[in-house]
């Protein structure tokens, strides 16, 4: 492989980094050490952005893990079993919240960290760092 060539790989590699680094960013998972805390990286980006927001509907939560997929997506109530996982692995109070007319429908819902939640989270990370 020539220099030229190199050159051109080690552009586009630091290109997708920063693209990597600017989507963890907005998505709050760039400061969940998942790794430490026994976390998957979709576990991670859920923790990330339920961190991040006041409030997240299932619908966010599955765009932001899942994308547009169309082909074969996995059923919406993976993100139940997201939440489920991590309120088991760090003993998290993730709410899960009813909103409009629709209150008996699951997908007229979502989470929130509660305060303590968020607390706890806070915890981990700076034990973690420490």
């Amino acid at each position: 492989m020539s220099e030229i060539e190199i050159a051109r790989l080690q552009r586009v590699v630091d290109d997708l980094e920063f693209r990597v680094r600017t989507l963890e960013d907005g998505m709050g998972c760039k400061s969940i050490p998942f790794r430490e805390l026994g976390l998957t990286i979709s576990e991670a980006r859920v923790l990330g952005l339920l961190a991040k927001r006041q409030y997240c509907t299932r619908e966010a939560i599955f765009t932001m893990l899942y994308g547009n997929r169309t082909d074969d997506p996995p059923d919406p109530k993976v993100i139940d079993v997201y939440v489920c996982k991590l309120r088991k692995k760090l003993g998290l109070e993730i709410e899960c919240v009813r909103i409009g007319y629709g209150a008996a429908d699951n997908s007229s819902g979502g989470y929130r960290l509660t305060a303590i939640g968020a607390l706890k989270l806070q915890q981990l990370q700076q034990a973690r760092a420490a």
